[in-house]
């Protein structure tokens, strides 16, 4: 880790199993020289909760705005940045910062994969879309809007005249996830 200047990490899930992997080699992030850059408010609530505070947050929070006004940006020539990351997502950051001169190396930190139960969940949304259960859904991610669309197709194709969609708000974290 002392050979980087940034840790950028783009959601508290980064965060938390970042932080726990260092703590299992007996680091303490929260007493080393590095420097954090969030995301968000969420990236940064959780690493204010491991005792850190953002050295830098992105005023939009999404990948561009984390890039376009990342502390030097858009001359980081020497800047070493580190990217603890999940297995899926677009690879922007480390692409933009990358053309700007940082040497960003990702860190695979933990993996998304979808639920292995997809039959069984699309069962349970079948019961909660018929019973009129839900105003809304809250989508979090590009995989989750993936996760979700299988299962309205499973759900639409088992129900022909499903009319749920009209009825249902779909509510999305960010322009990406709802892009996707």
């Amino acid at each position: 880790l002392d050979q980087y200047d940034w840790i950028v990490l783009a959601s508290a899930n980064a965060v938390n199993f970042f932080f726990d992997r260092a703590e299992q080699r007996g680091i303490d992030l929260a007493k080393t020289p590095l420097q954090f850059a969030a995301v968000g408010p969420g990236t940064a609530d959780a690493l204010r909760a491991r005792g850190v505070t953002a050295n830098y947050q992105a005023s939009e929070y999404v990948a561009e705005g984390l890039v376009q006004a990342f502390p030097g940006y858009p001359n980081l020539k020497g800047i070493k940045i580190l990217w603890p990351k999940t297995n899926i997502g677009r690879l922007y950051v480390r692409d933009a910062l990358t053309c700007a001169g940082a040497l960003v190396q990702t860190a695979l930190c933990y993996t998304t994969e979808a639920p292995k139960n997809l039959d069984e969940l699309a069962q349970k949304l079948d019961t909660i879309l018929k019973n009129s259960e839900i105003d809304a859904i809250t989508v979090a991610s590009s995989e989750t809007a993936n996760n979700l669309a299988k299962l309205i197709k499973h759900h639409l194709q088992a129900n022909k005249h499903a009319t749920f969609l009209e009825r249902i708000d779909f509510i999305s974290i960010g322009p990406q996830t709802s892009k996707t």
